[in-house]
């Protein structure tokens, strides 16, 4: 679950964020909306530890995926090809590593028939446990994702080195939505992806078990996967339960009813005056 206590954040003598408070739970699938320029990325990025905050707390659960906006190479060896830098974020992929060492294991006590006999136990115990845990998917999982976010074989087998930028922010996507996590934040999830790459995340995000906090421009595209959305105006943090097209038609009945509260309000300065 990830959970916002109290969140501040000023730029100079602008505050974008005052005092928001929130929660994701699991399956929760929460927009964060408001005007270009309001705060929503920088929000995002204090939230995932990249941008400081004034004050507030933030709690990220056990374990968190985080789309951002720019591609950062961080220490990636970008001569590694496509494919294998989007499979080692499987979250199997250490389990089966350790699953061959085990077999080897076999081998090492070839002249030791009790140590050997061990050996194969543990090494069978942990071969059934990978294997329903899905571990013999991984390969399949892989191109199942890659391909729904628009990567085609000649981009899986190319160098990260001859990917544009657009190109990489896929592999991003791919790496975030394979490896998965308790909470998933995504800045604009859908940038550079075909309609068919689109509607793949649209139903990868409705269907998961994960919660998750986005950032889009295409939210519409989103709404039947929404839960719930947290609109960013003018530094504060206000909660709609339901999906876009509900945030919509609530936030114009709050504001005719704040307008009609600040008629009466006049009028009523007005009569004491």
């Amino acid at each position: 679950m990830l959970i916002v206590d109290d969140l501040s954040i000023e730029i100079g003598d602008r505050s974008l964020v005052k005092e928001a408070s929130f929660r994701v739970a699991p399956g929760d699938k929460v927009a964060l909306v408001g005007r270009n320029g309001a705060g929503k990325t920088t929000m995002l990025k204090a939230i995932a530890g990249e941008f400081d905050r004034n004050s507030g707390t933030v709690d990220l659960g056990e374990s968190y995926g985080w789309l951002r906006q720019e591609v950062r190479d961080d220490n990636t060896d970008n001569s590694r090809d496509t494919y294998d830098y989007i499979r080692e974020s499987h979250p199997l992929v250490e389990v089966e590593s350790e699953l061959e060492t085990l077999h080897r294991d076999i081998d090492k006590y070839v002249n030791d028939l009790d140590e050997q006999m061990k050996a194969v136990s543990k090494y069978s115990h942990a071969e059934e446990e990978f294997r329903h845990s899905g571990g013999y998917e991984i390969n399949s999982d892989v191109e199942r994702i890659a391909h729904g976010v628009g990567i085609d074989e000649e981009m899986l087998l190319s160098p990260l080195s001859n990917l544009s930028g657009g190109q990489r922010r896929k592999v991003e996507l791919a790496r975030l939505l394979l490896k998965g996590g308790e909470v998933l934040i995504l800045d604009e999830p859908t940038n550079h992806l075909d309609v068919d790459a689109k509607k793949f995340v649209m139903d990868f995000l409705s269907e998961t078990q994960a919660g998750v906090l986005v950032v889009s421009h295409d939210i519409e595209l989103m709404d039947k996967s929404l839960t719930r959305v947290l609109a960013l105006e003018d530094g504060r943090l206000e909660q709609y339960n339901g999906n876009y097209s509900h945030y919509l038609k609530e936030r114009d009945e709050r504001e005719e009813m704040r307008a009609r509260q600040a008629s009466v309000l006049a009028k009523e300065v007005g009569r004491l005056s």
